[in-house]
């Protein structure tokens, strides 16, 4: 499978603070700029500030204060067009069909292939997805 690259600035949050974020340097050689934070609420503070440097939203599903489904709802409440990823290994199938699948472009189960997360993001990026779902399988 081809390597999608493209540009741009991700954040990403992640549950497990002193764990680094294995798919940054992935990031970094499709030619995003990942920007990691240790919890959802630093996550927050920092797109709220700044919400249009970034290009797409990726997120676990179980993290330090919130979940996954809400970090997304708080992120589109601050910017509704932004493209959200949600990638994680704990999600249980019952939660998943709860999910309001509308707040996200793609759900990836880890492990994650990086050929199968740079074409997620690529076409996360390009649809516009922010106000609708895609699958990749």
């Amino acid at each position: 499978m081809k390597l999608e690259k493209g540009k741009g600035t991700v954040p990403g949050s992640r549950r497990r603070p002193k764990v680094p974020e294995s798919r940054h340097p992935d990031l970094k050689y499709l030619g995003y700029t990942p920007v990691a934070f240790s919890s959802p609420t630093d996550a927050l503070e920092s797109f709220a500030a700044a919400p249009e440097q970034f290009y797409l939203v990726s997120t676990d599903y179980r993290m330090p204060t919130m979940n996954g489904q809400e970090f997304a709802m708080q992120i589109k409440a601050i910017r509704g067009d932004i493209p959200v990823v949600l990638i994680s290994g704990n999600i249980q199938s019952t939660t998943e069909k709860a999910l309001r699948t509308d707040l996200f472009c793609d759900i990836l189960h880890k492990p994650v292939k990086i050929s199968t997360f740079s074409v997620s993001i690529a076409k996360a990026i390009k649809s516009n997805c922010g106000s609708g779902v895609f699958r990749i399988e």
